[in-house]
């Protein structure tokens, strides 16, 4: 699991929430194994889907952040 450098402050305690034992009891309890028990991939193929996976959540952020100052920029 990776924050980003300028996610917003709740990404970081999501993820330790995640990691926490609480958090890993919850997604064990749906089939998720734990971290600690799953290899990390150092591949290229991991860290090209990892850098997908972000570029695709970043672009949905701005898109949903330039709908909310289009929508406010007509309210006022």
């Amino acid at each position: 699991m990776t924050v980003l450098k300028d996610a917003n402050p709740g990404g970081s305690q999501l993820a330790d929430y995640i990691l926490s034992l609480t958090g890993q009891q919850i997604l064990a309890k749906y089939g998720f194994s734990s971290p600690k028990s799953v290899p990390e991939s150092q591949g290229v193929g991991g860290i090209l889907l990892a850098m997908t996976v972000a570029f695709a959540l970043q672009r949905k952020l701005v898109a949903k952040q330039q709908k909310v100052q289009v929508s406010n920029e007509h309210h006022s």
